[in-house]
């Protein structure tokens, strides 16, 4: 099977990368930059330089493929633009195909919204924030497009032992810092380690059957103060961590901040009947890379 990817380089692209390669897939991966091109060539993959702003110089050689992988994200205000001149040129080079192009689009859990006490599932409407409320519309545009035979999936907070979304706290811990947390400490995070999520992905890619939502998610909700101290325990710093106000982050980071302030709870109810079984469980079991 021969996968294009974007965002092949990034913390769950490349764990997408190195498990299809470990499958016996061929991967071609879009880079930016000479040394992205040399860590997805290391990684025993194909690359391909090109920019996801400008997909009409590569998307003719993704759609050639037998299936279509899209992680990349800038996180910034131009998404709003050029993520729908991505998705129109996909869907135009896509219906050009003979036979319709397996595509796995990624979502995310900001795209539910604040849950609280609820647990979103793969049923539950969108209620995206502001900065990413173009992706509800993406992916209406896709996920029933004759030309496609689409999967949408949202991953939940993915982290691992030298970062993800811990990076700031672990990055912090680091220099003797206290953990920071932006919003309150009682924030809800869904989780899953990033292998499991590129599990899941590599999984859905290889069963063009499976269409529709999936929700990749090992623990439900976990309070960003429980993970800032399992991480400062770690670290041997005792200091408590620093609460950062709500709008200072949102003014500090821009409106994609809202996301990690958002109090949710996730569940997966599909990913099991491919027999996908998360093998991290609980976080505060890993040792995190804490040495400067």
């Amino acid at each position: 099977m021969h996968i294009f990817l974007t965002g092949g380089t990034g913390s769950i692209g490349s764990a997408v990368l190195t498990q299809a390669v470990a499958a016996g897939h061929t991967v071609t991966a879009l880079v930016r930059s000479c040394e992205a091109d040399d860590r997805v060539t290391a990684a025993g993959a194909q690359a391909v330089q090109g920019d996801i702003a400008q997909p009409e110089n590569w998307m003719a050689q993704a759609t050639a493929c037998e299936v279509f992988i899209h992680l990349a994200s800038t996180f910034d205000d131009d998404m709003v633009v050029t993520e729908p001149r991505l998705i129109n040129s996909l869907l135009t080079h896509a219906a050009a195909r003979a036979t319709p192009l397996r595509v796995l689009y990624t979502g995310g859990c900001w795209l539910f919204g604040q849950t609280g006490s609820a647990v979103a599932t793969e049923t539950s409407p969108l209620n995206p924030i502001n900065a990413f409320a173009w992706a509800a519309t993406a992916i209406d545009l896709l996920r029933d497009h004759p030309a496609l035979r689409c999967s949408v999936i949202h991953p939940a907070m993915v982290y691992d032992e030298s970062g993800g979304v811990f990076t700031r706290m672990l990055t912090a811990l680091r220099a003797k810092r206290p953990a920071p947390i932006w919003g309150s400490e009682h924030t809800r995070w869904p989780l899953v380690h990033r292998d499991d999520a590129a599990a899941a992905y590599v999984r859905l890619a290889q069963t063009p059957s499976a269409t529709g939502t999936f929700n990749v998610v090992a623990e439900t909700g976990v309070s960003v103060g429980e993970i800032a101290r399992v991480l400062s325990g770690q670290a041997g710093i005792k200091t408590r961590p620093a609460v950062l106000p709500h709008k200072w982050t949102l003014l500090r980071h821009g409106a994609w901040a809202e996301g990690p302030m958002l109090d949710q709870q996730m569940r997966s109810t599909r990913m099991a009947e491919l027999g996908w079984d998360p093998s991290h469980k609980d976080f505060s079991t890993l040792d995190y890379k804490l040495e400067t």
